[in-house]
C-alpha cells in the first residue's frame, strides 16, 4: 500500500521547517553562540580591531582575580565585598582600550596609543598575578624585582658614563 506523504518539501510541518532553518533545537547553545558573536562584533567595531586580544585581556583580568581571591582565602582575609572590583576594572580597561583605539582610528597622531594602553593594562595584570603567586609561594619572591633592579642599575651606570663622557674636554691646548 502507498502511504500518503504529508511532508512539505521534506518537513513534517512549519515548526519543523523553522527549527531546521533557524537551528533552534537547542536554545541554550544558540543563545550562547549568538551572544558571543554579537559581543565579538561589537568589540571589533568599537573597542579594538582584534577581539582575541580583548578576550585575552579579560582572561588575564579573571586570572588575576582568581589568584587574588586564592591568596586572600589562603591568608584568611577574603571579603566578598571586593569582588565587584573585578567588573569595574574590566569595564574601565575596556573603555580605555576603546577610547585609545578610536582616537587612533580617527587621528594619525594617536597611532601609538592603543598598543601602549594595551601593553600597560596587560603588564599591570601580569605583575599582579606574579605578586599573588609569589606571595603564595609558587614563584620565588623577588625574582622579577631583582631583574628590574639590575636593569635600573645598568641604566644608571650608562647615564653616569654618558654624563662623564660629555663633560670631558677632548681638545688639548
Amino acid at each position: 500500500m502507498i502511504q500518503e506523504n504529508n511532508k512539505i518539501l521534506g518537513f513534517d510541518n512549519f515548526k519543523d521547517f523553522f527549527e531546521c532553518l533557524m537551528g533552534l533545537k537547542n536554545i541554550i547553545v544558540n543563545a550562547t553562540l549568538a551572544t558571543i558573536t554579537s559581543v565579538t562584533s561589537f568589540i571589533t567595531n568599537y573597542i579594538w580591531d582584534d577581539a582575541g586580544a580583548v578576550y585575552f585581556l579579560v582572561f588575564v583580568i579573571a586570572l588575576d582575580a582568581f589568584t587574588g581571591i586564592w591568596k586572600s582565602i589562603h591568608y584568611k582575609k577574603f571579603r566578598s565585598s571586593k569582588i565587584p572590583r573585578i567588573f569595574v576594572i574590566t569595564l574601565i580597561y575596556v573603555l580605555m582600550l576603546s577610547i585609545s583605539w578610536n582616537a587612533a582610528t580617527y587621528s594619525p597622531l594617536f597611532i601609538w596609543l592603543p598598543a601602549t594602553v594595551y601593553g600597560g593594562l596587560l603588564g599591570t595584570q601580569l605583575v599582579s598575578i606574579y605578586e599573588n603567586l609569589s606571595e603564595l609561594g609558587y614563584i620565588p619572591q623577588g625574582v622579577f624585582y631583582d631583574i628590574i633592579e639590575k636593569i635600573k642599575i645598568k641604566i644608571k651606570k650608562n647615564v653616569k658614563k654618558d654624563d662623564l663622557d660629555d663633560g670631558v674636554d677632548t681638545k688639548k691646548n
